[in-house]
């Protein structure tokens, strides 16, 4: 797939870049923000609460949000009046449950040339808390940038374990960059694959950033003998690794069988350990080669897909349709390219080019998250499958731990495909 096309009109697509930021705070237990801005700032986390994660509580009624805002309009801009910042950064400061409190602004906001490290630091209440600004790139940022700059901004904040003499027959390591995008089965399924992966080659983790854990326990990740950079978080694991003073080694997501065979030979050699990940792989596909290679040849070869989701993802999705003898027809990415990450290679394709393809009926599988997936109510019949997949999903919600990452997470993935197309197939007998 070395032509395949990609959108680059991101206005159609792009998710904003507080979307990120409100990720980050909602996998950390005991993190609040405060975000001067207007009141849709707070309607922004409905696209987690009670949606993409079914129990969340960004957004709550016994006791103040984890998300709040300064209410800012016309009126307060003009005249300077920063009273309701200063209200709503005491009201998270005076609840116990804060254990960090963040702090980013809407392009109003910056507009008007809000000093957030001023306001942030003026409640003398609790100086225990950290106080983290989020540089805001609201006016140019989308989710992903969003959730790469939270993770700087942790890492610069956080306070790291004390370090202890580590077992040189068990390394630990520490991972910088997994997007855990919800409380809920598949997000904890990465998390434990991750593990996985990292202990068959006789090492530890001793940190996940992201993998919802306590702000408290984020500084675990100050005892790792080695960091992992994945490409959602490259700064925050640099800024990282010089305040640990351990080697960072950045690997790709392990998102389809071809980028996890990269990753375990990647930790393999950074750990000296590349025997141990090399059988380590060969049992993987022993024990998944026939669920993936069943499922390709009952549901899967020949058909037509179109795939949105952010450009980390992306070259994972191009891996995964080779192995199943699909041809991805159009993408679609939700986030301009993230650093490290290259470009796919081919000719853009506008947002249009996507209806296009959904209007002629030349797309018999169409994955996407939830917002992008609207598009096939306009297509002619018949429709592709609509596989939902990234964020926000708000149709599927496991509650057991399904990966998408590793070996079994790309058999699980390719799995969300074929239920759909068994589901269309049983509707018309």
């Amino acid at each position: 797939m070395n032509d395949l096309p990609i959108v680059t009109d991101t206005r159609a697509l792009t998710l904003p870049f507080m979307a990120g930021v409100y990720l980050a705070v909602n996998a950390i237990e005991g993190a609040r923000i405060v975000v001067d801005g207007p009141m849709c700032a707070f309607y922004k986390a409905e696209y987690i609460q009670g949606n993409h994660q079914i129990v969340a509580d960004l957004q709550r009624l016994a006791s103040p949000h984890r998300v709040l805002h300064s209410e800012l309009d016309i009126h307060r801009a003009i005249l300077g009046d920063e009273a309701l910042v200063h209200d709503k950064v005491r009201l998270a400061l005076e609840d116990s449950e804060t254990q960090a409190l963040f702090f980013s602004a809407m392009s109003s906001a910056m507009l008007i040339g809000r000093d957030i490290e001023r306001l942030l630091h003026a409640a003398d209440l609790r100086p225990e808390v950290p106080r983290i600004p989020v540089p805001s790139r609201s006016l140019s940022g989308d989710w992903n940038s969003g959730w790469r700059h939270a993770l700087a901004a942790i890492a610069d904040a956080v306070p790291l374990a004390f370090r202890t003499p580590g077992d040189a027959n068990r390394p630990r390591v520490g991972i910088v960059g997994n997007l855990f995008l919800r409380q809920e089965g598949d997000a904890v399924g990465d998390v434990q694959e991750l593990t996985r992966m990292v202990q068959a080659l006789g090492a530890q983790v001793v940190s996940i950033w992201l993998a919802g854990d306590s702000w408290r326990d984020l500084g675990a990740i100050g005892q790792a003998d080695l960091l992992v950079a994945l490409p959602y978080a490259q700064t925050a694991a640099q800024r990282l690794a010089q305040r640990v003073g351990v080697p960072v080694v950045p690997l790709p997501l392990p998102f389809s069988w071809t980028l996890t065979e990269r990753f375990l030979l990647g930790l393999g050699e950074a750990l000296d350990r590349v025997p141990q990940a090399r059988a380590f792989l060969e049992r993987e596909k022993d024990r998944w080669a026939a669920e993936l290679l069943f499922r390709a040849e009952h549901h899967l070869q020949g058909t037509r897909w179109i795939v949105v989701d952010d450009p980390v993802r992306m070259a994972g999705w191009v891996q995964i349709a080779q192995d199943v003898g699909a041809t991805i027809q159009a993408a679609g990415l939700t986030a301009a390219s993230a650093p490290s990450v290259p470009p796919l290679a081919g000719q853009p394709q506008p947002v249009t080019r996507l209806h296009q393809c959904l209007r002629e009926g030349r797309v018999d599988v169409f994955v996407a998250n939830s917002v992008a997936a609207d598009m096939v109510r306009h297509a002619a019949q018949p429709a592709p499958v609509v596989a939902e997949f990234g964020y926000p999903c708000f149709g599927r919600h496991p509650v057991a731990p399904i990966p998408s990452l590793g070996f079994p997470g790309a058999v699980a993935t390719v799995e969300t495909i074929c239920e759909q197309i068994r589901g269309r197939q049983d509707s018309r007998r």
